[in-house]
């Protein structure tokens, strides 16, 4: 997949993961916001990229929803 759309798949998870009201939506999206920041590196390493800037694993997003 572009990177273009992984990209354009990570941030409405994130913003869901942020914002959702019920435990179980925000918990489900946080784990698409880490699968798609996986695709996104395994993407960046496979082209050559440097990993300077990008995270190798994505936090948690737990601290920013509770």
């Amino acid at each position: 997949m572009a990177p273009n759309k992984l990209l354009h798949n990570q941030q409405p998870a994130q913003l869901k993961a942020q914002h959702g009201l019920l435990p179980a939506y925000r918990d489900s999206n946080a784990a698409l916001v880490g699968q798609h920041a996986a695709r996104i590196t395994a993407w960046r390493n496979g082209a050559g990229l440097s990993d300077a800037g990008w995270p190798k694993v994505e936090p948690s997003l737990r601290s920013v929803v509770t």
